[in-house]
C-alpha cells in the first residue's frame, strides 16, 4: 500500500511543505511510531528546494552548540554569539535541517531542544524567507511529546484525523482490482477492510494480505495483532497511545478485545448493509419496473385488447369473459384438453418478483439469506452447478448473490449476510 499517494496522507505532506515554503520551521507529531516511508518521501519533495541535511541530537549536549559546530564552525567565538548571528551567519543560511531523533532522547534534552526551536523561531525573522535556514523536528511516542508553542515561523502538524475510511477504502479497491471475484465481491471486501480497520493502514494491509476469510471474519487476526502490541481490555483508547483516532475512534485490535466485540460487529453489519442493501433495493426497482412493464403487455401477449375502461364498463372488463377471468379453483381446460407442459411464464416470473418487490427490505435480506444457506447446506455438486442444472431453478433473489460470491463460493456469501 502506497501510504502517501492516498489524499489524507499527501496532504498532510503537501501542508507542512507550504508550511516551510512560507519561511516556518516545522514540527510533526506521530502517536508510537513514525508511519513507514514518511522521511523518505518527505525529503525527496524538498531536495529539488532545499540542501536538507540530517542531523541526530547527543544527549546531554546544548542545542545551540551542536547547531554553531555542525553548521557555522568558523562562527567567532569572542564575543559569545547569539542565535541572531547564527541566523545571519553566510556558511549556516539556506538550509534545512531534519532534526532526526529527538522524541528519543529523555524528557530534558527533548525540552531543551523544543525551547531552541522556540527561540530560533524568532531570532530567523530578520532572515529574509528564501534565505532563511529552517528546522523540521519528529516527535513521536506513546505518548509522543508536547508540541511547542506555535508562531509565525514555527508550525505543528499532528497525525491526527489525517487517515480515513476513504482513504482505505481507496487503498482496498487499488489491491483487490485484480482479484478474481465479481463487482459486488470486491466492493464488499474493500468497504469491509475500511470500515474494520477505519483509520489504521496498518491494519488494512495485514486484512488485505489475510484473504478474503479474515476480512468476513477479522476477530481472532486483530486479537493476534493487539497482543503483539502488548494491549489489554483494560488499555484506554486516546490518540497519544495510538489506541484511538483523533476522533475518538477506537483501534480495529482494542475493539476486537471486548466481550462481546459489539463495536467489530457493527462495523462489520455497516460494511455489509452500505453495499448489499443498495445492491437489493436497485433489484427492487428493475424488478417492480419490469413486473409493470410485463401487465402493459399481457393483454397484448394473449391476443387481447385493451379497451377504455370508464365507470360503465369497468365491471364487464374486469370480471367479464373477455378478461380472461377464471373463478378461483378453475383450472381453465376442457376435460379432454391434454395437461401442458409446465414451464415459467413471464406472467408467474412477474407473479414470483412481485411477491418479493412488496416485502419491506429486511424480509427480502432474511429470505435472501435463506435461500442462499438452503443450497450451502445442499451437495456441492448442487451448489456449484447452480441453475445450470435440470430441474434446479435459481430465484432472482439467490442469482443476485451467486454473482456477489464469484470464485469465492456460496458459503462465503451467506456468511457475509449475517442476519
Amino acid at each position: 500500500m502506497n501510504l502517501w499517494a492516498l489524499p489524507g496522507p499527501a496532504r498532510f505532506v503537501r501542508h507542512a511543505e507550504d508550511a516551510l515554503r512560507d519561511g516556518a520551521n516545522v514540527v510533526v507529531r506521530f502517536p508510537a511510531a513514525t508511519p513507514s516511508g514518511f522521511g523518505e518521501h518527505f525529503r525527496s519533495r524538498l531536495q529539488e528546494s532545499w540542501r536538507c541535511t540530517l542531523f541526530h541530537p547527543a544527549p546531554t549536549s546544548s542545542p545551540f552548540r551542536s547547531i554553531r559546530e555542525r553548521f557555522a564552525p568558523n562562527l567567532p567565538n569572542e564575543w559569545n554569539p547569539t542565535l541572531l548571528d547564527l541566523c545571519e551567519h553566510a556558511d549556516f543560511r539556506g538550509r534545512l535541517v531534519w532534526l532526526d531523533g529527538v522524541a528519543r532522547l529523555d524528557t530534558e534534552d527533548c525540552f531543551a531542544w523544543k525551547k531552541f526551536l522556540v527561540d530560533y523561531a524568532q531570532a530567523s525573522r530578520s532572515v529574509p524567507e528564501f534565505e532563511r535556514t529552517l528546522f523540521i523536528a519528529v516527535l513521536e511516542g506513546a505518548p509522543p511529546a508536547d508540541p511547542p508553542p506555535e508562531d509565525v515561523t514555527l508550525k505543528c502538524f499532528d497525525w491526527r484525523g489525517v487517515v480515513d475510511e476513504t482513504d482505505l477504502l481507496l487503498a482496498a479497491h487499488e489491491r483487490l482490482h485484480s482479484r478474481d471475484a465479481g463487482p459486488v465481491m470486491r466492493s464488499l471486501l474493500a468497504t469491509s477492510v475500511a470500515h474494520v480497520a477505519s483509520w489504521d493502514p496498518d491494519v488494512a494491509e495485514r486484512l488485505l494480505d489475510a484473504g478474503s476469510d479474515a476480512i468476513l471474519d477479522p476477530l481472532s487476526l486483530l486479537q493476534s495483532v493487539a497482543k503483539e502490541k502488548g494491549w489489554t481490555s483494560e488499555t484506554d483508547a486516546c490518540w497519544e497511545l495510538g489506541t484511538a483516532s483523533g476522533n475518538g475512534v477506537s483501534h480495529a485490535a482494542l475493539a476486537s478485545l471486548e466481550d462481546p466485540p459489539r463495536d467489530l460487529r457493527r462495523r462489520l453489519w455497516s460494511a455489509q448493509a452500505s453495499v448489499l442493501l443498495p445492491s437489493i433495493a436497485g433489484w427492487r426497482v428493475g424488478s417492480s419496473a419490469a413486473a409493470s412493464s410485463a401487465d402493459r403487455r399481457a393483454p397484448e401477449a394473449r391476443g387481447q385488447t385493451r379497451g377504455p375502461v370508464g365507470p360503465r364498463h369497468r365491471r364487464t372488463h374486469r370480471h367479464g369473459a373477455a378478461s380472461g377471468f377464471r373463478p378461483r379453483g378453475s383450472t381453465g381446460r376442457a376435460a379432454d384438453e391434454p395437461v401442458a407442459k409446465r414451464t415459467r411464464t413471464p406472467e408467474a416470473l412477474v407473479g414470483e418478483r412481485r411477491k418479493i418487490v412488496g416485502r419491506p427490505v429486511g424480509d427480502v435480506v432474511r429470505g435472501i439469506a435463506t435461500s442462499i444457506r438452503t443450497r450451502v447446506s445442499g451437495s456441492a455438486g448442487s451448489a456449484s452447478q447452480g441453475s445450470g442444472r435440470r430441474g434446479t431453478t435459481s430465484t432472482p433473489a439467490t442469482s443476485i448473490y451467486m454473482d456477489m460470491a464469484g470464485t469465492a463460493g456460496v458459503a462465503q456469501a451467506a456468511g457475509c449476510l449475517q442476519v
